[in-house]
């Protein structure tokens, strides 16, 4: 494993029995529920788009405010 051979040639005088990658568990739960969002918004959109046959319009805004109809806050630009 490509860690053990990095302690190894940092700490010639130890002995390495072993490594492992440490990962920030919340971190990753919040992204993967972030990314299951994401799928279920493109899957709506584009479900909408196949029914309706007209592409669906979005208007990004700032702090991940999606809109997509005129209301207020979300005028178009």
């Amino acid at each position: 494993m490509i860690h053990e051979l990095c302690f190894r040639e940092a700490y010639p005088n130890c002995t390495v029995l072993e490594a492992r990658p440490c990962y920030n568990v919340a971190r990753l739960m919040f992204l993967d529920a972030e990314r299951k969002k994401a799928e279920r918004g493109k899957l709506y959109f584009t479900n909408l788009q196949s029914k309706e046959n007209v592409p669906t319009m979005i208007n990004p805004k700032p702090c991940g405010h999606l809109c997509c109809c005129v209301v207020r806050g979300c005028e178009q630009v």
